[in-house]
This record gives structure tokens, C-alpha cells and sequence, in this order.
């Protein structure tokens, strides 16, 4: 089980990087280079979906897909939504990754403990790591970003990723993982994936990526304190829900005190552009929107006055899910995002599972107004987190078979033989 983890990290920290190298600015990538990456995560997906055939056979799972169904409900509308789309066959490949990422996940989940799956992400990130940090230095026509000029990416440090904001990504679940699995894993590899993950984190110089790691960190402690209840549980919720509504409006206000906080110029490194687009876009499609992976490499997606670029997503979860999916498809997301939440309330005790889902959910909801990495294809947050969402669903359900069993042997305690 263990080597399919290291498979399906290494898949995704290689093949895109090693075979076409950065695709920033490249947005004339051809259909071949394209099908040939598709082609190379074809080991991982048979492995994930043998996984989820496995995981039928124990009826137990029947609960966990139960709390999984609006997961499926959304990549199987993603596939849907191909019919409309404007770029159909590029819309189905993403579309099908997505859902084959869903499903795989699942069957992931089902099969792996959290202990065995915390252990194994601490080493392969360790590798990971360790490997960036040798290309960054080592190997720079490799480990750093080479792409448009004027995007102020030329040179970042990415490591063995195609974009140093994705190496800063999978940096910060490094941190992640390194602190969720303190109870199963040696201290020596705990410090050491710190010490490695903290250092790319900083060459990679993404402030955002930093700064949502921090706060997430900071409200796991608070999370501590509050999660002996279920009254404690939604109460954080509902005080987080307040804070991030409320920064959002401050941040509007003050928004050269917020791009300053972030080393960013007025428009946030083009993002207030780009939204300002796209939400043009989203009034003509309000309720179906344009199919997955068919606005921004369509005529349409052209930003007014900036004719050298043509971003690959509109930088912020909810913009670019109105886009591809309209209402319909922002309704299932939310209904997807709520269940999370759902399992963290009335999730009892505490657990691994529990720790890492909650650790990522806050880090990946507080980067979504600037990123899109969750609810899109392969996302390496998408997967992770759907994973760590079945594997939290499912050490649930193995609680409450043990307080029932505790229970029926309570009432009819066994008698000792004579």
C-alpha cells in the first residue's frame, strides 16, 4: 500500500515537470505533449481504481460512501458538463481526470490507514524535498521557473514542480504532515521534513502559500481547544465563517495595506485583473457555465489590454468553479464543502485522520480567493483532501462500531465459566 502512495506523489512531482518542463506562458502546449502527460498518470489511476474495487468488498465502507456521494455527484456532473463546453475535448480529459482522481481517492482512502498514510507521506515528502532543493541549485535549468518575463516567475525556485507555487504547496503539507502525525511517526523524520519543507517554503518565495500555512497553524490550536464539544466545534466554524467574511470586506477596503502585507503591486500580481474578467464572463453563464478546461484557452479568455498572457484559471476557487460549472455546479461544491465541515463537527475525540483533514481543509479554503487547486482534475490538494476526507469518515465509523460493541457487551456482560 505504501508504493502506491510513493507512485501517486512521485506521478505528480514528476512527469509534467521532467517531460515538458514549465508550462507557464506556454499556453501553445500541443495536443500531443498534452495526451502524453495524461497518458503518463495512467499506472496511478489502474492503482487507485484496483483500490476502490477492493474496497467494495468490505461492507463496512457502505457509511463512507454514503458521506462520499457529493463528491461523486460533482465529478460525475464535470462530465457532464463537457457537452456544453466550449473546448469539448479538452473538457473531457479534465473532466475524466477529475472523476478518476475522485475515485481513486476513495478507494485510497478505504484501504489505507491513517497511520500507515501519515508515516508514508512524511518519507516521500522528505524525498521530495530533498531532491528540489539539489535541482534548485544543482540543476537550474530544472529546479527554477523559466517562462514570460513580465510575469516576474523567471528564475523562482520550483524544485521537481512545474511552478514554485506548487512546490511551496506541497512544502507547506510537508509542515502539515510533519505536525498531524506527531503520535506515529520518529521525531528525527518529524524535524527533519520541518527543517526541509521550511527552507523551500522560502526559497520558493510565495507569500501566500507562507502566510494561509501561519494562520492555519495558529487556528488548529484554537481548534484544539474548542473541539472537546460538538457545541465547541460549530461555534468555531461559525466564528471562522464571521472572520474570513469579514476579512473579506476589509481586505476590499484595504487593499494597499493587503498587497504590500503580501509583497504583491496593486493588482495582486494581475489576480484583480483577471477576476474582473472573469466575472464578466460568468454573468453571460450564470447557471451552467462553460464546461472544465474551456474559458481560458478560448478566444473569450483574452484579457482586455493584456495580450501577452493568458492565464491558466482565473486565481481565485470560486470565480473559476462559476466558470467552468455555473450554479449548478457551485451548489454541489458547496454541498461538498459543507460535508467536510459536517465530518470535522461531528467527528468525537481525536485521531490522525481528524488532525490531517482539518489541517488541510483551513489551509486549502484560506488559499482558494487567490489559487485554484481544489475541485480541479489531478490537484494534488484536491486529492489529498478528498483522501484525508474518506480516511477521517471512515476511522468515524470504526468509532462508533466500537462504542456499540462496548455498549451491547455493557448490557450483556459475558459470565465466567465455573
Amino acid at each position: 500500500m505504501a508504493a502506491v502512495v510513493w507512485l501517486i506523489v512521485f506521478c505528480g512531482a514528476f512527469f509534467e515537470q521532467l517531460l515538458f518542463g514549465s508550462t507557464v506562458g506556454h499556453s501553445g502546449v500541443s495536443s500531443a505533449s498534452k495526451a502524453l502527460n495524461s497518458l503518463a498518470y495512467i499506472p496511478v489511476y489502474l492503482c487507485t481504481i484496483i483500490l476502490f474495487i477492493q474496497s467494495l468488498t468490505d461492507k463496512r465502507n457502505r457509511v463512507v460512501y454514503r458521506d462520499y456521494l457529493p463528491f461523486l455527484f460533482f465529478a460525475g456532473y464535470s462530465i457532464i458538463s463537457s457537452m456544453w463546453a466550449l473546448d469539448g475535448q479538452g473538457s473531457i480529459v479534465d473532466s475524466t481526470q477529475l472523476l478518476i482522481t475522485t475515485i481513486g481517492c476513495l478507494g485510497l482512502g478505504c484501504m489505507l490507514s491513517a497511520e500507515v498514510l501519515g508515516r508514508t507521506f512524511v518519507r516521500v515528502l522528505i524525498f521530495l524535498m530533498i531532491v528540489s532543493i539539489f535541482y534548485v541549485y544543482a540543476i537550474p535549468s530544472i529546479g527554477r521557473m523559466h517562462g514570460v518575463s513580465f510575469s516576474g516567475l523567471t528564475g523562482m525556485a520550483q524544485g521537481v514542480f512545474s511552478h514554485k507555487n506548487r512546490y511551496a504547496e506541497v512544502a507547506s503539507f510537508g509542515i502539515i504532515f510533519a505536525i498531524g502525525v506527531e503520535t506515529t511517526v520518529r521525531r528525527f523524520e518529524r524535524v527533519l521534513l520541518i527543517l526541509l519543507a521550511g527552507f523551500s517554503m522560502v526559497i520558493s518565495g510565495s507569500a501566500a502559500k507562507g502566510s494561509s500555512l501561519f494562520f492555519t497553524l495558529a487556528l488548529f490550536v484554537v481548534w484544539r481547544l474548542f473541539r472537546s464539544s460538538a457545541a465547541g466545534r460549530v461555534g468555531w466554524f461559525l466564528l471562522l465563517i464571521y472572520v474570513l467574511i469579514f476579512a473579506g470586506v476589509l481586505s476590499q477596503i484595504a487593499l494597499p495595506v493587503v498587497t504590500d502585507f503580501l509583497g504583491k503591486d496593486d493588482t495582486l500580481s494581475g489576480r484583480t485583473e483577471i477576476w474582473s474578467h472573469a466575472r464578466s464572463l460568468i454573468q453571460l453563464r450564470p447557471f451552467f457555465g462553460y464546461g472544465a478546461a474551456s474559458v481560458w484557452g478560448s478566444a473569450i479568455g483574452q484579457i482586455p489590454g493584456v495580450a501577452e498572457y493568458r492565464p491558466p484559471h482565473s486565481h481565485n476557487l470560486y470565480l473559476e468553479m462559476m466558470l467552468r460549472y455555473g450554479g449548478v455546479g457551485m451548489a454541489l461544491i458547496i454541498w461538498c464543502i459543507f460535508s467536510i465541515i459536517r465530518q470535522l463537527v461531528q467527528s468525537k475525540g481525536r485521531s490522525i485522520a481528524h488532525d490531517l483533514l482539518f489541517l488541510t481543509f483551513i489551509v486549502t479554503i484560506i488559499r482558494s480567493p487567490f489559487d485554484v487547486t481544489l475541485f480541479r482534475d489531478n490537484q494534488i490538494s484536491y486529492g489529498l483532501l478528498i483522501l484525508l476526507f474518506v480516511s477521517s469518515s471512515k476511522a468515524s465509523m470504526l468509532w462508533r462500531l466500537n462504542e456499540r460493541e462496548n455498549a451491547l457487551i455493557a448490557r450483556h456482560p459475558i459470565k465466567e465459566g465455573i
